[in-house]
């Protein structure tokens, strides 16, 4: 499969990255990270994709310390032997023998990040997608879930967005691929760019609610 640099960028949001960081006495490592979206994209981004940027949250320590470093830009990661940062200058796509991962990772405060994630993302939003509550009684919002999702869902997805838009730079029409289902959140900052939303979870309706 071949794409033209005429090609519109793709840029791919999710909570979870590709990699994950490491720090030792010998430097910066990079640990591939499981789940779905992470095998099913990242060998593929990288190869028929190059100039694709995947927008992420920097999970850990060591993530937010590379992050810094960045200052908002992606960083590249190479896959081959093993996922590794690549420097300031080098090649920016790579080859076929060495594929490479456009980053950016962006920071969340950890209180955001736990109200966005262990409050509503989390125990919330993923019982209401698997069609777990018996919705006639669950689940009870209280003001401890109001607050999480104005002071945590809401504006760690801000970020994330914020984040996508500033990745758009002069790009004029590219397609974003959204997995936050929350494309209101853009509003105009994208200007002309297509949203595309992905679920892996079919939303459930009302009718499965048991009596």
């Amino acid at each position: 499969m071949n794409h033209s640099n005429s090609d519109f960028p793709m840029v791919l949001l999710s909570h979870r990255g590709p990699v994950t960081f490491q720090h030792s006495e010998s430097g910066w490592t990079a640990v591939r990270a499981t789940g779905g979206l992470v095998n099913a994209l990242t060998a593929y981004l990288a190869e028929y994709l190059p100039e694709a940027i995947w927008v992420c949250n920097a999970m850990t320590d060591a993530d937010i310390a590379v992050a810094r470093m960045y200052n908002g830009s992606p960083l590249r990661v190479a896959l081959t032997p093993t996922p590794h940062l690549v420097e300031f200058g080098a090649d920016a796509t790579g080859n076929e023998r060495n594929p490479r991962l456009n980053l950016r990772m962006v920071e969340v405060g950890k209180a955001e990040h736990r109200d966005f994630y262990s409050v509503v993302a989390n125990p919330l939003l993923w019982f209401i997608q698997h069609g777990l509550y018996e919705f006639t009684l669950e689940p009870e919002f209280t003001e401890r879930e109001h607050n999480a999702f104005e002071r945590g869902y809401v504006a760690v997805n801000n970020l994330f967005a914020d984040a996508v838009a500033e990745q758009l730079g002069a790009f004029e029409g590219p397609r974003i691929r959204h997995a936050a289902r929350l494309s209101f959140l853009f509003g105009g900052r994208t200007g002309t760019a297509t949203l595309s939303s992905d679920n892996p979870i079919p939303l459930h309706s009302y009718s499965v609610a048991k009596p």
